[in-house]
């Protein structure tokens, strides 16, 4: 393992440099600060639109600390191209694109996923990033599109070319029977589950394609996939809900390094243990390594995105330390602004 997987391959922390957090300080200080708290590389998120002026400021202190860069994106969303592309909005149950603080892309939308690849080509063709990481490259939402689920009107995607791929592969259109609870509740629904590779050969070959795009631009970047756990809350369940198979991913994919995103419904408890992640070791290590023996897998926490569950360091120090004892080669955290450094 060369030095700079090594790095990629420690404890590591997200940060979003459109955050004013980070606007009173130079980038050489704020990563000189993070040094501090011994992480070895940052996934640097890019959503908002940063010039890749500013990219490279950021890279070049980080490294010039030692420490490896990520680029982290969310694939199917991009602020600027839902304006200006509305036709490769997804479509929700309820007619909508949008879902908490994010729009939602389709990668069937003819020209999204060139879209995507091209500026994925622009960004690590011009800054030197270690690694591309898709983060949460899936379909909406979680609890799928029943009746007794209070989110199902985002369920997505049934834009016009979800549907017509889909009827021109099966001879039916999804909107048959996502509206019909009679189908949907059968376990036995040779057509819903039909839809469900579906969503999943979608994200899978659309993530496909942007890892090929970075590499193309920078031949030896590495690659990092992120699947979003549901073993404390229904096994299986991101499957069918968000098209998450991973399984599939890492078969398809082979990412260098496999990222295990902690379940909403474990990181908003105030009160959550780091010992939490010792049920994650159990359901994805053994399960991932069987498919890919060297891979480096991380485990994930968010630190703060509420107040009420903001994470201290030593909390940290001990999700860090149960997630190695349970498997995982290191941590991942999610962000540094919104975390408790000082105890």
């Amino acid at each position: 393992m060369n030095e700079t997987m090594q790095r990629l391959s420690g404890n590591s922390i997200a940060i979003d440099p459109a955050f004013q957090f980070y606007k009173a300080k130079s980038w050489d200080w704020w990563a000189e600060e993070i040094r501090k708290f011994n992480f070895s590389a940052v996934h640097i998120i890019i959503v908002a639109p940063i010039s890749i002026a500013e990219q490279k400021k950021i890279v070049q202190a980080f490294h010039g600390c030692g420490i490896a860069c990520a680029l982290r994106i969310y694939p199917t969303t991009d602020f600027e191209a839902y304006e200006k592309h509305p036709e490769w909005r997804q479509k929700s149950l309820d007619g909508s694109s949008r879902h908490d603080w994010r729009v939602y892309l389709c990668p069937n939308a003819p020209g999204f996923t060139e879209h995507v690849c091209s500026r994925v080509m622009e960004m690590v063709g011009s800054v030197p990033y270690d690694a591309i990481e898709l983060a949460e490259p899936w379909f909406e939402v979680w609890g799928g599109p029943y009746e007794n689920n209070p989110n199902r009107g985002k369920y997505a995607c049934v834009c016009d070319n979800c549907s017509h791929l889909f009827k021109e592969k099966t001879g039916i259109s999804p909107q048959d029977f996502l509206f019909n609870p009679q189908i949907l509740k059968s376990s036995n629904s040779q057509i819903y589950k039909a839809w469900q590779d579906f969503r999943v050969e979608t994200i899978i070959r659309f993530s496909a394609r942007i890892y090929e795009a970075a590499q193309k631009a920078r031949p030896g970047i590495k690659t990092i996939h992120m699947h979003l756990s549901d073993c404390t809350v229904e096994p299986e369940g991101s499957r069918e809900y968000q098209a998450q198979d991973i399984d599939a991913a890492l078969k398809t994919l082979k990412p260098d390094i496999l990222i295990i995103e902690d379940a909403w419904q474990d990181w908003t408890k105030p009160d959550l243990k780091p010992e939490f992640v010792k049920a994650y070791a159990k359901a994805y290590v053994k399960r991932s390594r069987a498919i890919i023996p060297d891979l480096i897998i991380k485990a994930h926490a968010d630190i703060g995105s509420r107040k009420e569950m903001r994470r201290t360091y030593s909390w940290m120090r001990r999700f860090t330390a149960e997630a190695r004892a349970g498997g995982f080669n290191s941590a991942c955290y999610y962000e540094f602004s919104i975390g408790d450094f000082t105890k």
